[in-house]
């Protein structure tokens, strides 16, 4: 055995040297952005917060949301007693943008339908986490929000605009 190992190393020794360059390689497709905010990828969310809404949108590379719902909210009280629809566009950036999590600022504009079509305008801007505990294309989000309601005047009332506080809330989505 151990003569077999000099013959090998002169065996190999005498190979001539490849001196042919190795083709360039193909011309490769752009890499995937990175994070989990990204890839022009379709979603659905519904969320639970002041009032319960669902939309859905696009989650664009560079960490940029966008998305269009609605939204129902029925207010029991014995003075009132109404139902209330109205729609919803919703814009993020997520400034930090990380393969299992992403948080970062956000604005919401609801704009009700009924029972008074554009009675009144709410922006909500605030802050919003994502995170995927798993790979299943299932996220789960928190917000934190304020916000600014504008109410239309009327015959017998003036305009006001209204601010609340902090206002969290609770979301789950799922990424096509």
């Amino acid at each position: 055995m151990s003569c077999l190992l000099p013959v090998l190393m002169l065996a190999l020794a005498a190979e001539p040297a490849d001196t042919t360059a190795a083709p360039a390689p193909a011309a490769t497709a752009a890499a995937a952005p990175a994070g989990m905010i990204n890839g022009n990828a379709p979603f659905l969310v519904g969320a639970v917060s002041q009032n319960p809404y669902f939309f859905g949108g696009l989650a664009l590379n560079g960490g940029v949301i966008v998305a269009l719902g609605v939204g129902l909210s029925y207010d029991g009280s014995l003075a009132t007693n109404k139902t209330s629809v109205f729609a919803v566009v919703h814009a993020e950036y997520m400034a930090k943008n990380a393969a299992n999590y992403a948080f970062g600022p956000e604005l919401t504009v609801i704009l009700p339908f009924a029972p008074t079509a554009l009675s009144s305008l709410t922006f909500a801007p605030g802050f919003a986490f994502w995170y995927a505990p798993f790979s299943a294309p299932v996220l789960i989000g928190a917000a934190l929000d304020v916000n600014f309601v504008y109410t239309k005047a009327t015959d017998t009332t003036s305009g006001s605009l209204a601010f609340s506080t902090v206002t969290p809330g609770l979301r789950l989505a799922y990424v096509f």
